[in-house]
């Protein structure tokens, strides 16, 4: 199978993404932390979770990739994502990872909403590929 731009791309970000995740947790580690301590428990879940959130609505949007209200709309909704966890994060002692489960029913069909709205007043149509599963 022939190296194409695109897959040397997603290689070369991938690897780039599993590079920071691997600093990361050295540095966090060196510092004296265990994977049970309170700040992994919040600061780990919060970026797991909302990798796993906002890297599935991007996965699964993408016959929007082409729309910047969808980016507005996503890039927006993260942001105020993460200014309410960190402002939660900050003030509560004890923090659960199963916490984290409760924004996924809020904030998927709220996301998808707003994205969806927001692609809708750009006038964007989606561009479908010839994947049938694109084909909402």
């Amino acid at each position: 199978m022939p190296v194409t731009g695109s897959r040397l791309r997603d290689f070369s970000l991938y690897t780039l993404i599993g590079l920071c995740l691997s600093l990361g947790l050295v540095w966090f580690f060196e510092h004296g932390y265990r994977l049970d301590s309170q700040p992994f428990l919040r600061w780990g879940g919060l970026g797991l979770n909302t990798a796993i959130l906002y890297g599935y609505v991007v996965k699964d949007s993408r016959v929007f990739w082409h729309a910047w209200g969808f980016w507005l709309a996503t890039v927006s909704f993260l942001a105020i994502h993460l200014l309410v966890f960190i402002v939660v994060l900050q003030h509560v002692e004890h923090w659960s990872m199963l916490w984290f489960l409760i924004m996924y029913p809020v904030e998927m069909p709220t996301l998808a909403v707003v994205c969806d709205w927001a692609v809708r007043m750009t006038g964007a149509k989606p561009k479908y590929g010839t994947d049938a599963r694109h084909k909402r």
